[in-house]
């Protein structure tokens, strides 16, 4: 009886000693997604990755099909990174000990819609989402957007500085860009964007992943002058995808190469 209270008391502990430390940075515990679940009428979602704010809104957009774009603020502080230790970037990389950023476990629990197939209020769900991860201890610091239209943005406003205080950041896609007038196709578009915010930003906005190639062949017209590179970007989106309009954007930071990388999904 004794052994049997000891085993019950030493697996209790270690529950509790996991649950008390979820910044574990350890690669073996990060997700490939995040996990999402219901009971009863709340949704409870389970992230663990460098940016466990971006994977949950992955899962959002897979339960509720909401189009939800991402940026990060600049990390630039080591209390905000840590170092890759992904086996599959070592591969290709050895010795490498590029730093990302230090996400690692994050929870958040919301309402669930009225009825089995009603989701749950946008708006609101994002919010608390959102609120939840600024609580969380995660790096960085975010805000939700909406412009009106049911287009709505997580945006990075705020991450550690040098000096280890937590301080307000631009994002990088408020900056006010002049692109020329053209009418081209959605790949060429995308990337007249990305290189009028380099030369405003002063680093480049590399190429990042498109979730579908059938874009490639859609022709729009792109151009705006001194407008702030969402707008730009939002109404290319939409032109591009008019009808229905599931196209968004992943804007990641690099801290190894001080680049910015954009990913329309």
């Amino acid at each position: 009886m004794r052994l049997a209270r000891w085993i019950v008391l030493s697996v209790g502990t270690l529950l509790i000693v996991l649950h008390a430390f979820p910044e574990d940075h350890s690669k073996k515990s990060y997700l490939d997604r995040a996990v999402i679940s219901q009971t009863g009428d709340t949704v409870h979602i389970f992230a663990n990755a460098p940016r466990p704010l971006a994977q949950a809104l992955d899962a959002l957009e897979r339960k509720y099909w909401w189009k939800v774009s991402y940026e990060d603020p600049c990390y630039t502080s080591d209390l905000d990174l840590v170092d890759n230790i992904d086996p599959q970037y070592l591969k290709g990389h050895p010795g490498a000990r590029a730093p990302v950023p230090s996400g690692g476990a994050f929870n958040v629990d919301f309402p669930s819609g009225p009825t089995p197939d009603k989701p749950p209020d946008e708006y609101s769900t994002l919010k608390a989402v959102v609120d939840a991860y600024n609580d969380s201890g995660n790096p960085g610091r975010f805000e939700l957007r909406s412009d009106g239209k049911g287009n709505f943005d997580v945006v990075g406003v705020a991450a550690h500085d040098k000096g280890g205080r937590v301080v307000r950041q631009k994002p990088v896609l408020d900056l006010s860009i002049t692109v020329a007038p053209r009418q081209t196709n959605a790949k060429d578009a995308i990337d007249l964007i990305r290189q009028a915010l380099a030369r405003q930003i002063g680093t480049r906005v590399l190429d990042g992943a498109w979730g579908s190639q059938f874009v490639n062949e859609v022709t729009v017209m792109v151009g705006g002058e001194e407008e702030p590179a969402r707008t730009v970007l939002w109404r290319t989106l939409s032109a591009i995808s008019p009808n229905d309009g599931q196209l968004r954007w992943r804007l990641f930071w690099d801290p190894e190469s001080a680049e910015y990388w954009l990913n329309v999904e």
